[in-house]
């Protein structure tokens, strides 16, 4: 995973917030399959006096559940690339916008983006109103877009 995919940084946290809302998804209908699917009527139907293959039924929900389990793996390694761009390789801080800007700037991202909240509560997580949490973003995104968010992942802005 990397930036080549994308034109600049809004449109890479903008797909990272649709693959953290995405992997969600995706893990509660994983869940559903996993508990029996109650309520689900995606399986063979069965007539009375019919018969059917019981199996036919359980390989399709091992069909089902392997293309979850794709893409939540995918919609990881998107989120963790955002998550790095933030706050670095390791992700602990040493690196990304939470050193090139600051760790409030790193953390509006993230629950904008990776956290898929609201404006309003990306406000009340950082105990800023949220115009100004969108400026902190406005900022943060707008230096990831001048260093590219490969050098703003290792904390080197424009230093090679």
């Amino acid at each position: 995973m990397g930036s080549q995919w994308f034109s600049d940084a809004r449109e890479m946290f903008a797909a990272a917030r649709e693959a953290a809302l995405d992997m969600e998804r995706a893990r509660r209908q994983l869940e559903m399959l996993e508990g029996g699917g109650r309520g689900r009527a995606d399986g063979p139907k069965v007539r009375a006096g019919s018969i059917a293959d019981p199996m036919r039924r359980v390989d399709g929900i091992i069909d089902r559940s392997r293309v979850l389990e794709a893409r939540i793996e995918t919609d990881a390694e998107l989120v963790d690339y955002a998550c790095s761009v933030l706050y670095g390789r390791e992700q602990d801080g040493r690196g990304g916008v939470c050193v090139l800007c600051s760790p409030l700037h790193a953390d509006v991202l993230w629950w904008r983006y990776p956290g898929a909240a609201t404006w309003e509560q990306v406000g009340m997580a950082v105990g800023y109103s949220r115009t100004r949490c969108k400026e902190l973003a406005a900022e943060a995104l707008d230096l990831c877009d001048a260093y590219g968010p490969d050098a703003v992942l290792d904390g080197r802005g424009l230093a090679t």
